[in-house]
């Protein structure tokens, strides 16, 4: 705690002497403590900073491999970027580049092409991550390997194991991701599906130390809300949707601020469809861009050691959703909590 009071006083001394090379090197330092609380100060400080510094830690709390500390940065910097620097710093130049292309050569030649380097990344996709999956399978611990080991070793084993999971975890996801799923499609209870993924995702959460126990569900579901599709699949997408809902309103590692994620439905005409609204944090313009692309890799979250921020959850419910010939939309305001919809044929 005394560190992290005098990483505030620095950071204000900084704010009112911009020009102080020494206050900017003694914040600099603190940036790189090994405490994240401390490392958050420096985070929630940035817009202040002179733009040297402000570049330069920017970029490397934004990494910071604590998920409080890469959260507040990335919302720090996109308050201090100008609105008219949005759009060259924002990954959305991705589907820009598809609409140059389409004007040149038309929407059906622009749409084969992106399909083709589609096929193309998921094969080296699915080939890399199989074989990185095997190797990470064979380094494992159980507790009699920890008997004869110091406290230290302990720890450092420890450490390890947590990021073998994450790693595995990623592999598990990048091959969901890479292997378009053959789709056997079966009647299915829309109300029961979100009792699963609901149970699902909170057995995922607590498995990871953290606690739901301030957020409210509730599903407000038509009572005809039913589906010609994959139950696995599906199940899957509200999963992850549900889960990325509940871990919009985390405060710290292991609390939750309180508030609501709520699963509705309608039945319009032929199709279903689904709405996964949370009262979490929301994300900046910037956040809110990137994911839309639905390209893996592009998260709010971040945190080795869980699932949170392989980047991968949603453009696989967004595959899901497509595979089953429907669509999927993510709206978002900051401070104000996320809201997820997609809709599939009812048959």
């Amino acid at each position: 705690m005394e560190r992290v009071s005098l990483a505030r006083a620095a950071c204000a001394a900084l704010a009112s002497q911009p020009d102080d090379a020494g206050l900017a090197e003694k914040v600099a330092t603190m940036a790189a403590d090994p405490k994240w609380e401390v490392r958050l100060v420096i985070a929630e400080a940035l817009p202040t900073f002179p733009d040297s510094l402000f570049r330069v830690l920017s970029i490397t709390l934004a990494n910071d491999h604590n998920f409080y500390v890469a959260k507040t940065a990335t919302k720090s910097a996109d308050r201090r970027a100008p609105v008219s620097g949005l759009e060259a710093a924002t990954p959305g130049k991705i589907q820009l580049a598809f609409n140059r292309f389409a004007a040149q050569h038309g929407q059906a030649a622009a749409s084969a092409a992106a399909q083709f380097a589609g096929l193309v990344v998921e094969r080296h996709m699915s080939r890399a991550a199989h074989d990185i999956k095997n190797i990470l399978t064979q380094f494992n611990f159980n507790d009699d390997d920890f008997r004869s080991t110091t406290a230290a070793q302990k720890k450092n084993a420890q450490r390890y194991q947590r990021g073998r999971s994450y790693l595995m975890n990623l592999m598990t996801m990048m091959i969901h991701y890479a292997e378009p799923p053959v789709i056997n499609r079966t009647s299915e209870n829309l109300a029961d599906m979100v009792t699963e993924a609901y149970s699902s995702a909170v057995s995922q959460i607590e498995g990871a130390g953290n606690s739901v126990a301030n957020i409210r569900f509730e599903s407000r579901l038509h009572s005809e809300a039913t589906a010609f599709v994959s139950h696995f699949h599906m199940t899957m997408v509200l999963t992850n949707l549900i889960k990325n809902g509940l871990e919009a309103h985390a405060i710290s590692p292991t609390e939750s601020r309180a508030g609501s994620v709520t699963v509705t439905s309608e039945i319009q005409g032929d199709r279903l469809s689904v709405e996964v609204a949370d009262e979490g944090g929301g994300l900046s313009p910037l956040e809110l861009s990137r994911l839309r692309e639905f390209i893996p890799g592009s998260s709010s979250k971040r945190g080795a050691g869980s699932s949170s921020g392989s980047g991968y959850g949603l453009p696989i419910c967004h595959r899901y959703v497509i595979l089953h010939n429907g669509e999927l939309t993510l709206q978002s305001a900051e401070g104000r909590g996320t809201t997820i919809r997609f809709w599939i044929p009812r048959n």
